[in-house]
This record gives C-alpha cells, sequence and structure tokens, in this order.
C-alpha cells in the first residue's frame, strides 16, 4: 500500500467514525482528529532530524502517525491508545507498521524517552478527568510548580510528553488555545520558560478552524529539547489566518505574510501576559495606554440571575396570567440577548417586550405567599424544579438572589465584538448578561459616556485583550475577565468629552434599532490621551452627580 493511500484510508475510517461513533462517549474520551493537511505538516517538523523513535501517546485512528511514515517511511512509531473502541477500529494496513499498545499514556513506563513526539493529545476538562492522585504528584514534581485541579487533560500530556524527550529530541503537540487565557495555564507558561524548550506557537485562528467538528480553536506548540534554546530568546507566535497556510508552509520556514502574520515575543513579557490570546491584538491598540486603568477601578462586576430553571421562573406576560400570579411575586427581568436591539435598554423597550409576550418577568414571591403563587410553587415541586443543582441549594428554593439591578449589562457569548448595554430601564437580568455597577460617584452621563467608549470600534481591541475565544470567532468573557479590561479613567475625562460621549450612545442606539450599522464617530484616541489634573477632576464629577 502506497503512502498516499494509507493516509486516504486512515481519513476515511476517522470520517466513518466520527458519523457512527457515540458523540457522548467521544467528549468522554476529548476525541477530535486532526485534519491530514495538518499532521502532515506538523510530521515535518518531528522527523527533520530522523529520529530512533518516535512517540504518538494518543493515537486514535493514526493521521499524524501515517503523516509521519509519509516523512519517513522507516520510522519506528509506538502508538498508545487507551479506548479499546478505537483501538480495536485501527487499519490492519497502519497496525503491521507501528508498535500499538492499548494502555493508559500515563502507565507508560517512566524511564521511556524518545528522540520525537506528535500528538493531539485528549481533550478533557477538570471535572471529567480520572487522574490518579500518584500522577499529578509525579506531574508536579517534574514542573516544579503546583498544578490546578481545573486543568484539562491536554496539559497535563504537554507536561509528560516534554520529560520524555531526549537531547535533540522534537515535538509537535496541537491543543486546544484555551490554555493561553485560563488560570490553569498558568504553571504551563512557567513550565515552558524553565525548561526553553518551546520554538515557536502557531495560533489558528478561528476564520481558518481546522477542527471541523469541535467548538474549539487551536495552537500547535513546536517544542526542541537542548537545541541552545536560552530564556532570553525569544518565541516565535504565528497566527494562522488561512488553513491554506499548511499546505504553503513548514513549520522550518514559516514566512510572515503567506496565510499568517508573525510576531516574536520574549519571556519577561509572556510572563506577565496573563491572557496570550491578547498578544495578537496588540499591533491594533491604539491611544497612549499609560493611562489607562483596570475596568474594577470604575465598576463591580458580577454574572447574572442564575435561576436554575428558567422555563419555570422566567415568564411571560400570558404565562403570568395564566398562573393569576401575584405582582408582589413579580420583577422585571430579561433573558435572551436578542430582546436588546440598541445599546440602551428603556422602559418602552421593556413594555414591547411584554406586549409581544416574551419573556419578561421573574418569578421572585415574598415570605407571605399568595394562594395562586402558592400553586404554582406546587407545580415546580410536581416538575421537580426544586430538586435542581441551584434550587435544591438554596434556604428557599424558590427564591431569587437578592441584588440590586445592573446599570451596564454585558453580553456573555459575542460574534466579533463584545456588546455593552446601557441599562436605562434598571430592570434585572438572567446570565445571558453579565452586570457591571459603576461606582457611585458615578453619574448617568459618565456611565453612558463609559458604554461609548466600551463599544467603539477602535476600543474594542482593548476588550478582546481579555476574551476568551471559541471555535467559528464565538467570543466568551467571564466576570473577572471584566475587572481587567483596561479603560480610561472617567474621573479625568473633562466635562464636555463626557458629555459628547453620551450624546452619541445616544446616536448610535437610536441608529442600531433602525436596524443601521453604526460606528462611533468621535476619536477614541483622543479620549485615550487626556489626562486633566485631579482639581478639574474634583470639578468635573460635582457637576455630574
Amino acid at each position: 500500500m502506497s503512502k498516499s493511500t494509507l493516509l486516504e484510508k486512515i481519513n476515511q475510517s476517522e470520517e466513518i467514525f466520527k458519523k457512527t461513533a457515540n458523540p457522548e462517549r467521544r467528549k468522554e474520551y476529548g476525541q477530535f482528529f486532526t485534519p491530514p493537511v495538518v499532521a502532515r505538516w506538523m510530521a515535518k517538523w518531528v522527523t527533520v532530524n530522523h529520529p530512533k523513535n518516535i512517540l504518538e501517546p494518543s493515537v486514535g485512528l493514526g493521521s499524524l502517525a501515517g503523516a509521519v511514515l509519509v516523512e519517513m517511511p522507516n520510522a519506528y512509531i509506538e502508538g498508545i491508545e487507551k479506548d479499546s473502541e478505537i483501538f480495536d477500529q485501527i487499519s490492519p494496513e497502519l497496525a503491521s507498521k507501528i508498535t500499538l499498545r492499548n494502555i493508559n499514556y500515563f502507565d507508560l513506563e517512566k524511564d521511556q524517552k524518545y528522540d520525537g513526539i506528535i500528538a493531539n493529545p485528549p481533550y478533557v476538562r477538570h471535572h471529567s478527568l480520572d487522574i490518579e492522585k500518584e500522577t499529578y504528584s509525579a506531574l508536579e514534581d517534574i514542573t516544579g510548580e503546583k498544578l490546578s485541579k481545573l486543568t484539562n487533560l491536554y496539559v497535563l500530556f504537554c507536561i509528560d510528553i516534554i520529560d520524555r524527550l531526549t537531547d535533540g529530541g522534537r515535538a509537535a503537540i496541537i491543543i486546544p488555545t484555551e490554555w493561553m487565557n485560563a488560570n490553569f495555564g498558568a504553571g504551563f507558561k512557567k513550565y515552558l520558560n524553565k525548561v526553553s524548550v518551546l520554538k515557536s506557537v502557531i495560533y489558528v485562528s478561528h476564520d481558518a478552524l481546522i477542527f471541523d467538528d469541535a467548538l474549539t480553536t487551536a495552537a500547535i506548540l513546536l517544542l526542541e529539547k537542548g537545541s541552545g534554546i536560552s530564556k532570553d530568546d525569544p518565541i516565535d507566535f504565528v497566527f494562522v489566518l488561512e488553513k491554506e497556510f499548511f499546505d504553503k508552509t513548514t513549520p522550518l520556514k514559516c514566512d510572515d505574510g503567506i496565510g499568517s502574520i508573525n510576531f516574536q515575543y520574549g519571556w519577561d513579557e509572556l510572563l506577565n501576559t496573563k491572557k496570550w490570546d491578547s498578544l495578537f491584538n496588540k499591533d491594533k491598540l491604539i491611544g497612549n495606554q499609560e493611562n489607562l486603568i483596570r475596568l474594577e477601578n470604575l465598576c463591580t462586576s458580577r454574572r447574572g440571575i442564575a435561576t436554575g430553571a428558567n422555563f419555570f421562573f422566567h415568564l411571560s406576560k400570558s404565562e403570568v396570567k395564566k398562573n393569576s400570579l401575584s405582582q408582589l411575586s413579580l420583577k422585571k427581568c430579561i433573558g435572551s440577548a436578542p430582546d436588546v436591539k440598541g445599546l440602551i435598554f428603556t422602559s418602552s423597550d421593556f413594555e414591547a417586550l411584554v406586549e409581544r409576550d416574551g419573556k419578561s418577568y421573574l418569578f421572585d414571591p415574598p415570605p407571605s405567599l399568595s394562594e395562586s403563587d402558592a400553586k404554582y410553587i406546587e407545580s415546580g415541586i410536581s416538575l421537580e424544579v426544586d430538586k435542581g443543582y441551584l434550587t435544591s441549594n438554596r434556604k428557599v428554593w424558590y427564591s431569587q438572589e437578592r441584588r440590586s439591578p445592573a446599570l451596564i449589562w454585558v453580553g456573555v457569548f459575542n460574534r466579533e465584538k463584545v456588546k455593552f448595554i446601557y441599562n436605562e430601564s434598571e430592570i434585572y437580568n438572567l446570565t445571558t448578561f453579565h452586570c457591571l455597577y459603576p461606582h457611585k460617584e458615578f453619574g448617568q452621563l459618565q456611565v453612558k459616556a463609559l458604554v461609548a467608549i466600551l463599544n467603539h470600534q477602535d476600543f474594542a481591541a482593548y476588550v478582546m485583550e481579555q476574551r476568551r475565544v471559541y471555535g467559528g470567532g464565538l467570543v466568551k468573557l467571564e466576570p473577572k475577565d471584566l475587572n481587567d479590561i483596561r479603560v480610561p479613567d472617567l474621573r479625568l475625562i473633562p466635562l464636555d468629552a463626557i458629555k459628547a460621549l453620551a450624546k452619541e450612545l445616544d446616536e448610535a442606539d437610536k441608529s442600531m434599532k433602525e436596524g443601521n450599522d453604526y460606528k462611533f464617530k468621535f476619536d477614541i484616541s483622543v479620549v485615550l490621551d487626556m489626562k486633566p489634573s485631579v482639581a478639574l477632576s474634583s470639578m468635573i464629577q460635582q457637576e455630574l452627580i
């Protein structure tokens, strides 16, 4: 069988497996196959020095091992696969060319080293991990760092892979980009710096999504051990914009502009950058960054209200009427991002939502129940709403958390840019939005000015510094991410600028509600460059409050 025929057969087997395998089981084992063009690209890195032995620690149906055989037909490859179901489906043609073992990767002999390792480790979140304490302890001994129990399985694989490389050995590992921005990746970053093996990070843009069956972005780590890399050497970062990049380049020649943008960063900057995603946006940051402060200096962030059973607690006008619920048991509340059309949510917007029978009321009864409220609560018990995770952990299962409405809503999941909404109506919101509570020192004009800044198209790069990106460009922010957004200090912006910003937010809202795209006209770099005196700041605050 020719090399190309073998790869085609492996690819066909993977396509059949994706269509026939139980999706939940695939998710449990974290199985996402490497596209053939990417597998061959990675194999070029691993085989360049003709390694004596090569490891594939999560072989699946063999796309990476097959790609290695294309580059190096006589390579000695050991393939490890824990899942017996997929192990039994590995083609006899591949099985005859490599050594296969149906074991847990972490049961591999501890002293076994390899000249080359190529890997697409399982993508399994912490709550699904079945890792023995001894394994965690051994990996912490390797890194010299405490590993968070929130660590995804692929990071644990990476640590062990690096430890198994011989001097001069090379590894290519494809993993999600989640670790670059998550707290659990901090220890791994320190370890990469400590062992000085990282040559390049190939970050694949969501626009060039290479996993067609997974909601994730991808990064390829190119590693080389004992190759004279020092902690002072910069790391190559390649931002892949097109899938064709893998056809047009090799790991040894990733020229800037050929389907990618290339950067270099030193470890001093890397270890001081919390979210590495932001490294790819630095060229989009405008204005004077020295004047910026963290958003948490102006606002408090929280998630939206989590009911535990929106179908029961978040109701429309007709549902309220049908159940004869008391007005004392209802709070005005929004729960769907599409219900917000512009950048300001007004009382009129809420009334329009009510009239079209959208979900608009939160059931949150007082201690003294009306007869109809008590009857509705009994219906919830019959539906076992009271046995849900959140409801069963409340003192009173049908009571919502106590808080004030947030003046600013932030979309949790977004496409392309994050949307910030000024809640003029002062109604409540569910978890489709995060909440920002501006400090009491700020008046309405300042709050509106802040919302205008946060929505400005040229300010988006500052917001995106804190984002978490998922497949297809899905952007997510957590409340703690909001705290880290760098913004101008509202207390130091002149009154005329505050008024102008607030006025344009009104214009933007009106235009967007008419169905138009809107681009802010004010020059955000001018705002970022403003630095008036503290005395002036005090005068401004007095006039605005």
